[in-house]
This record gives structure tokens, sequence and C-alpha cells, in this order.
């Protein structure tokens, strides 16, 4: 392994760590609120406060890099880059999927209901399902690129 900018073999890695943190839940249910008006009458609209929890949930995650300590240039690990754009090959594959579920469902459900309008619906999210699928391909190709490059570079394999 060698520095792509300067050809150097002096490297450190470096891992640059990242954490989300989500909350979700908690507030008010307009559905509960309305059917506890429903219910109970004006107030029934209470219900909307009951039985709501929040829920946080915390995602980490971690890069590693190669430091060059001749030139101080900074290069993704080739290893965990491949994994990430196989990660993205394997999302890619289930948007294909989740088009085909959509169109068999809306099939379906226009046998079972003689309308057309389940089918029309399921049949756009099918669209955008193949939208995603070759937006997504071609930045796969993009990374490629990319990775092969730098691969090249940094090992001298063509």
């Amino acid at each position: 392994m060698k520095c792509p900018q300067c050809g150097g073999n002096s490297l450190q890695a470096v891992s640059e760590n990242s954490t989300q943190v989500k909350t979700s839940g908690g507030g008010y249910s307009a559905g509960k609120g309305c059917l506890g008006w429903l219910i109970f009458g004006p107030f029934g609209l209470l219900c909307g406060s009951c039985g709501q929890s929040q829920k946080t949930s915390v995602d980490s995650t971690s890069k590693t890099y190669w430091v060059c300590s001749d030139c101080g240039t900074k290069f993704r690990n080739l290893d965990d880059w491949k994994e990430e754009i196989n990660k993205k090959e394997e999302t890619c594959k289930m948007q294909i999927g989740a088009a085909i579920i959509s169109l068999l469902v809306g099939l379906l459900f226009w046998i079972i209901t003689g309308t057309g309008f389940m089918m029309g619906l399921l049949s756009i999210a099918a669209v955008c399902f193949v939208g995603l699928y070759f937006l997504l391909k071609k930045q796969i190709g993009v990374d490629w690129e990319a990775y092969y490059a730098l691969e090249q570079k940094c090992t001298g394999r063509k």
C-alpha cells in the first residue's frame, strides 16, 4: 500500500466515528383523539395523549482512512469502501424486488376488487422503485470507477 499522491509508504490508519441519535414517538396521536371523541365525546380528545411512548435509537458508524505522513494526503481504506459499495448493490437489487412485489399486489387488488385504483397507485410505486434502481446503479458505477482508480494508485495493480 502506498500514498496515491506522493507514492510514499509511511501511512497511518485513522478511524473516524460518527453517532446519530434518533427519537421517535411521543406527542399527540390525532387518530386516537378522534376515536376518543367519537366514543366519549369532547373529553375523548384527551385519548390522543394516551399510550404514547418515546423511543430513542443510537446508530454509530466508523470509517477507516489512511493518512500519508510524508504529504498529509488522506484517502479511504479500500476494504471498507468495497464493502460499502457491495451494500449499495444489495440495496439496488431490493429496489427491483420491491417493484415486482408492488406490481403483483396491485394486480391482485385489481383481480379481487375489479377496480384499477390500487393497481394504478402501486404501478406508480413500481415505476418509482425502478427509477431509484437506475439512479443507484449509476452511482454504484461511479463509485466503482473511483475505487479502481484509487486501488491502482495505491497498489500499482491494473
